[in-house]
């Protein structure tokens, strides 16, 4: 067993994101969030590990190269020669330093405190092959997310190849007034008594708030958010279901002309988000939906995407259990060797 503090030292950067102006050159430099810009100096001669220090995403952990820097909410970290910097990685991930925070409107945390957690130091070359292992297993997780997220993006521009930018109609196709083909409804409250942990589901802006005993309605709708962040948002949910107050849903529409699949997706992409009232409490009502003009395309066309979706959906889901796996694995092995 060793102490943090016995095979790593701290190091400081008084850099601020403002005094990047003007440095632009080939040295990259860092933020809590990752990536800021390549400027022209470097602090850190070799690579590194950077915890964030200050405000969001304190104890975040990022392995960094060398020749680089980090601004001033963030922490170097710089390994002596008894640990591999791989493996000194993941053991400061699976230390969780977030834990250590001080400070009530802007958290902290000191290496001061968290230079006293104890890890597992085998020898040089057992660290290098344990950490070349999770690397291994890191890097097909990383392919997994790439691969879902490349399947996104297919959907949405088969999207716009078949029906084109559906706010400005680009493909002029025929068009529907939301008023004249569905009707958007409020969700109502849920008593306290009506709330359970299992039953008919009662969703929310955000998904699946709690469960209940009844129905409002029996069919697939669409539940939009109408109070908080998520209002304007569009789910497309399965029945029987309930609606709670901070949502609404489509409560009847025009099945002649519209695929209830398909019309999820135009609402995705029109991206109704962006007209949330102004002010701290975001909210929407239901005149944007029913004024919008709708791109109408054929029926034949709108279940022929929807046909494209649904494929690309049994793959993302194939994926997304290979995913599952790959992310069980590395917690076993991050537990095994550093729990």
């Amino acid at each position: 067993m060793a102490r943090l503090g016995d095979v790593c030292k701290k190091g400081t950067s008084n850099i601020a994101q403002k005094d990047l102006e003007g440095h632009c050159g080939n040295y990259p430099i860092y933020g809590a969030s990752g990536f800021i810009a390549n400027v022209d100096f470097y602090q850190q001669e070799k690579p590194y590990i950077a915890v964030v220090k200050d405000g969001a995403g304190i104890g975040r952990i990022m392995k960094l190269p060398a020749k680089s820097s980090v601004i001033g909410i963030m922490q170097y970290i710089i390994p002596n020669d008894t640990v591999d910097i791989n493996f000194l990685a993941y053991a400061m991930e699976h230390m969780n330093l977030s834990k250590y925070f001080t400070g009530a409107t802007i958290p902290h945390i000191y290496f001061k405190d968290y230079q006293r957690e104890k890890l597992l130091l085998p020898s040089l070359g057992e660290q290098r092959k344990i950490a070349a292992l999770l690397d291994k297993v890191s890097d097909l997780i990383a392919k997994r997310r790439q691969q879902l997220d490349k399947r996104d993006e297919m959907v949405k521009a088969h999207f716009v190849e078949m029906f084109g930018d559906p706010v400005c109609n680009s493909k002029c196709l025929p068009t529907e007034r939301g008023i004249d083909f569905f009707k958007l409804s409020n969700g109502k409250f849920v008593p306290e008594g009506k709330r359970f942990e299992s039953g008919i589901p009662a969703y929310g802006g955000n998904g699946i708030s709690w469960y209940t005993d009844d129905a409002i309605l029996q069919n697939d709708t669409l539940v939009v958010g109408r109070v908080g962040f998520q209002s304007g948002n569009v789910h497309f949910v399965k029945g029987p279901l309930w609606i709670t107050d901070n949502a609404m849903y489509i409560s009847n529409y025009d099945q002649h002309k519209y695929n209830l699949l398909f019309l999820w997706a135009l609402m995705e992409h029109i991206d109704f988000t962006r007209f949330q009232d102004a002010g701290d409490l975001k909210k929407i009502t239901q005149k944007p939906f029913m004024s919008m003009e709708y791109i109408c395309p054929t029926l034949s066309q709108q279940l022929e995407y929807v046909s494209f979706a649904e494929q690309t959906e049994k793959s993302k889901t194939t994926i997304s259990r290979s995913l599952e796996k790959l992310e069980t694995l590395k917690k076993a092995l991050v537990q095994e060797y550093f729990g």
